[in-house]
């Protein structure tokens, strides 16, 4: 084997958790708008696939490479993730079961689009303090590369993902479950009505305690960099 293609087996090998975590973004995007599956078959596929996200870091771990860029790329995933679900839910039959509105559906979109706005705030604050650190009045061919690489080293080690993040991962997940027995009518509907709307509001609770905590610490970092 050359030594090209060993270059790139060892990379493939290296990226193997962040290619899983690309790779469920694309395969729930293709159950929910590209295959004819019905709306209860491509619920159970979504659970399924999310199950994924702890494959990708048990991969991660397994291989040693738990501190790159996986960290970025992984919440980012789980966000894209929840993202095609709330518009698979609005575009789909699913919310005349009862369970869901639409206004729900929009609070949790709405607190989804905000902590992205935080976070992508919070990524924007790096870059520009990276840039004034190199004297840099603009990103260019030639320095950028540097400057991305400083940015992403201090977002990990500022902005490390929190774990409520994970926690409100999981309540949307366990919601979907009880969406999916619901709908198919396998438990009693007032059990299955009563766990999906627990579920729901330890996801709405969970998502609002990240926010606040994604804002103070973005705004703590605005304060001591500028």
């Amino acid at each position: 084997m050359s030594q090209k293609n060993k270059s790139f087996w060892r990379w493939i090998y290296w990226n193997l958790a962040n290619i899983i975590s690309i790779s469920r973004v694309l395969c729930i995007f293709w159950v929910f708008f590209i295959t004819n599956y019905n709306a209860e078959l491509k619920l159970i596929l979504y659970f399924l696939l999310l199950l994924t996200d702890k494959v990708d870091g048990w991969v991660a771990k397994l291989i040693g490479n738990t501190q790159g860029i996986g960290k970025i790329i992984d919440p980012a995933a789980d966000k894209a993730d929840k993202f095609m679900f709330l518009i698979f839910l609005l575009i789909s039959g699913i919310l005349n079961d009862g369970i869901l509105n639409r206004t729900i559906i929009g609070i949790i979109f709405s607190g989804e689009m905000l902590i992205m706005s935080i976070v992508f705030w919070g990524i924007y604050i790096s870059i520009q303090h990276q840039k004034n650190i190199a004297g840099q009045k603009s990103i260019s061919w030639q320095n950028y590369k540097k400057i991305l690489r400083n940015s992403k080293t201090e977002i990990l080690e500022k902005w490390k993902v929190e774990l409520i993040g994970k926690a409100v991962m999981a309540a949307y997940a366990a919601m979907v479950f009880m969406l999916y027995l619901h709908k198919k009518d396998i438990w009693r509907s007032d059990i299955t009505e009563l766990l999906c709307m627990s579920a729901l509001t330890v996801g709405l609770f969970a998502r609002a305690a990240s926010i606040i905590i994604y804002a103070i610490t973005v705004y703590k970092a605005q304060k001591e960099r500028f």
